[in-house]
């Protein structure tokens, strides 16, 4: 890299790793609390999938508002 570039901006994820290791730990808490204790290893894995697939749709749900709002915005112009 020569001395007349500049480095590039270094963005932090949305996400890392431990805030999604607590809100796994703390929905499966959740299960758990409300399953009065009975919640086996199984279950716990069956319910972090079901996590998981939700928070892809809401994913996609998002990306697929933020497609319609950028086409109405440029429709206004």
């Amino acid at each position: 890299m020569s001395e007349q570039e500049e480095p590039q901006e270094i963005k932090e994820p949305l996400f890392d790793g431990t805030m999604l290791n607590h809100v796994i730990t703390l929905y499966l808490y959740g299960v758990y609390t409300f399953k009065k204790g009975r919640l086996t290893p199984p279950e716990a894995m069956q319910k972090v999938m079901q996590l998981a697939q939700m928070m892809e749709k809401a994913g996609d749900i998002g990306n697929e508002v933020k497609k319609r709002l950028a086409g109405f915005h440029q429709k206004d112009k």
